[in-house]
């Protein structure tokens, strides 16, 4: 089980840097964990796409028997990644220099099986598709998710390509077109988020490649179309090898924003 694990993981990041360097792939990739993988992580869904790319709603084998619907005889489970939170003691100095243990948590992973509704068979199901957005109809505004995070954001005149960021706070130029603002946000907040200000390691490409893939993702999800983010990593001038070993850090931290909106939007 342990190597099962442990190629999984090996897989997903694998696959998660290929994902992030390609625009056609990310457009797919979003889609379908829009339309019916919302329940699953990023990095689960990603799995689940390698494995069975035709699937379409997945649960685990006693979830469908509580739907009514059972697995069909033969078919072959797609293994993602579940996590298990394990208590720990630690021993550490404290401020007297004393050695004390500390309990803490850690997470650790396990495979499980899950299976698509193609591979069952049973009661007829309700349709339980994330429908959160629709481009014709649901829409999200700049003014409606702003200060949802907690880095304070600013409107400003004359900031230069659409915002900057100091870490802690955020500034967006003003625009009457707010679907670039809200892109130029994803941008900011992707820096935010992935530690970038201060990061002496990264070069500045890298770091803009890695924003702009946090913020394509983001805003495709909320169907709001921006072409030029397709082709960041030429507009860049970046490395694609160096990317595809953040894939997966960047995935992650689309999702942290995409689930920030939607829990900010339902308060």
């Amino acid at each position: 089980m342990k190597e099962k694990t442990k190629e999984l993981k090996d897989k997903l990041e694998q696959l998660a840097g290929e994902v992030v360097v390609s625009g056609e792939e990310m457009d797919r990739y979003i889609k379908s964990w829009r339309n019916g993988f919302h329940s699953y992580s990023f990095g689960n869904m990603l799995l689940i796409y390698f494995q069975k790319g035709n699937a379409t709603l997945c649960a685990g084998y006693k979830t469908w028997q509580k739907k009514g619907r059972h697995v069909k005889k033969g078919q072959k489970g797609i293994s993602i990644l579940a996590p298990v939170f394990k208590k720990i003691k630690e021993e550490v100095e404290n401020k007297k220099g004393e050695k004390e243990k500390v309990e803490k948590i850690i997470t650790l992973f396990r495979t499980v099986a899950v299976f698509d509704v193609s591979q069952t068979e049973g009661k007829d199901l309700e349709n339980e598709v994330s429908n959160y957005v629709d481009g014709r109809e649901s829409k999200i505004t700049f003014e409606e998710i702003k200060d949802i995070f907690p880095f304070e954001v600013e409107v400003v005149k004359n900031v230069v390509e659409g915002g900057s960021t100091n870490g802690k706070s955020v500034k967006v130029a003003k625009s009457e077109n707010g679907a670039f603002m809200l892109s130029s946000l994803f941008h900011e907040l992707g820096h935010c988020y992935l530690n970038h200000i201060g990061d002496k390691e990264k070069t500045r490409e890298v770091k803009e490649i890695e924003a702009e893939a946090v913020a394509y993702i983001v805003s495709g999800y909320f169907d709001i179309q921006d072409e030029g983010s397709k082709f960041y990593i030429k507009n860049w001038g970046g490395d694609k090898e160096t990317v595809k070993k953040s894939g997966l850090k960047i995935l992650q931290t689309a999702e942290k924003i995409i689930r920030k909106i939607e829990e900010g939007n339902k308060k």
